[in-house]
């Protein structure tokens, strides 16, 4: 993704609920398709990289790729959508799949998997639950992730601080990061602080048996979820356990970070971002899972972090399937686009990557296999609004963080927001 941050990982532009969806009109000729995705340079090279071999190995087709950053794809997709002059194939997320798939933007791929056209067969069953809607598969996965807590080693290292990152505690977290704040100079602290994080809120409710929200997309916390989540980081904010409310303002990206800008020990991303921040460093990187109660699991998940998907106005069905089955199951493809978008969901293609890994992706990959068994399911596909709702929490979140409003207060009035945002939107 481009220019991610922390705070944006999962947030669309609204502009993606905004569809004039009727069936396919498109001006496509046979034996050539588009593909559009949202990339960076490093995705964009791979990508069309992957396009030049596919057309090369098949010369009687073409793929033409198209790409943007995050946060323009989606209002191009809603323009394309209303245009009925969708690319064949699309890189889809989680958070919008139910709603493409139900407004017939995107087609059912079980006739394609069913012919073998695509082939999932040694796929996890995660990877299908993610890409399902109403019993059809609508997206292929084409990177798993899951939650993470980068750590700057080097930096514990030199303080004698260890910690078991598939174990250690909320306690644990709290002890290390306030000798972190405590032993080195003015400006270094323990954490970041996610106080404003969905994500973590997400998983600090998985850990008691609760959840942001019902399969049928209504509240799944109350007030006092809030109330307790919050009351945590200030007292981490106000103790040297995490930076302060100024230095969490000024984390608008990667760069500005905790980890890259050394000012923290600990941080938080997704698996697939080790790459990129290790880049950012020359202190070496390892990876936790985020800390939970003794004994508990930690509340993550596995997650799709992309998926592939065929658009309702392909006029080329067996071309946009023969080119998506090429992206995930083919080694010319597999071997450039490596682990850039993920992990591969077959473990056939892992195999055949895992030679080649370099440090970063090999304890990516390790990670992943290592909290296998202690995840929890994957959450229901957010309802419409939910992005209205991150934004809410955040922009209350950050009135607690700089003293303007009281915890009880501000959680009482993001509640209300986001009761009213799910009856507006039905």
């Amino acid at each position: 993704m481009s220019n991610l941050t922390r705070r944006n990982f999962g947030k669309l532009a609204l502009a993606t609920s905004v569809f004039a969806l009727t069936g396919a009109n498109s001006t496509k000729a046979a034996g050539r398709i588009r593909h559009f995705w949202w990339g960076n340079k490093e995705r964009d090279k791979r990508t069309y990289a992957t396009i030049d071999a596919f057309n090369a190995a098949f010369s009687d087709s073409t793929v033409v790729g198209e790409t943007l950053g995050w946060r323009d794809y989606w209002p191009k997709m809603a323009t394309q959508v209303a245009g009925k002059n969708m690319a064949d194939v699309i890189q889809m997320d989680y958070r919008y799949i139910a709603e493409y798939a139900r407004r017939g933007a995107i087609k059912s791929l079980n006739p394609h998997l069913d012919s073998g056209a695509i082939d999932m067969s040694d796929f996890a069953q995660f990877s299908f639950d993610g890409g399902t809607v109403d019993s059809q598969v609508y997206g292929v996965n084409i990177g798993t992730n899951s939650q993470f807590v980068p750590y700057d080693k080097t930096l514990l290292d030199q303080l004698g601080l260890t910690f078991d990152p598939y174990k250690w505690t909320w306690d644990d977290f709290v002890k290390i990061s306030r000798e972190v704040t405590k032993n080195t100079p003015d400006g270094i602290y323990g954490s970041v602080n996610n106080g404003g994080q969905e994500v973590w809120l997400d998983i600090w409710l998985r850990q008691r048996n609760k959840a942001l929200y019902h399969e049928n997309g209504d509240l799944a916390f109350d007030q006092k979820d809030i109330e307790e989540y919050w009351s945590f980081w200030v007292d981490c904010q106000e103790t040297g356990v995490s930076w302060p409310a100024t230095e969490e303002a000024a984390s608008t990206s990667m760069a500005k970070s905790g980890i890259p800008t050394k000012k923290t020990a600990f941080d938080s991303y997704w698996t697939n971002q080790i790459v990129a921040i290790q880049k950012l460093t020359d202190h070496q990187i390892e990876m936790a899972t985020i800390p939970h109660n003794p004994g508990d699991s930690p509340g993550m998940y596995y997650k799709c972090g992309q998926f592939i998907s065929m658009s309702r106005d392909t006029q080329d069905e067996s071309l946009s399937a023969k080119y998506m089955n090429f992206f995930i199951r083919d080694p010319r493809a597999v071997g450039i686009l490596k682990l850039e978008r993920g992990v591969p969901g077959t473990k056939e293609m892992r195999d055949f990557l895992k030679p080649g890994y370099s440090r970063e992706e090999a304890i990516m990959v390790e990670y992943l296999e290592g909290i296998e068994g202690r995840t929890k399911k994957l959450p229901p596909v957010p309802p419409k609004g939910a992005g209205e709702i991150d934004r809410a929490f955040e922009r209350y979140w950050e009135g607690v963080a700089f003293g303007k409003t009281k915890i009880a207060s501000a959680a009482k009035s993001f509640y209300r927001e986001a009761e009213r945002i799910r009856r507006k939107q039905g």
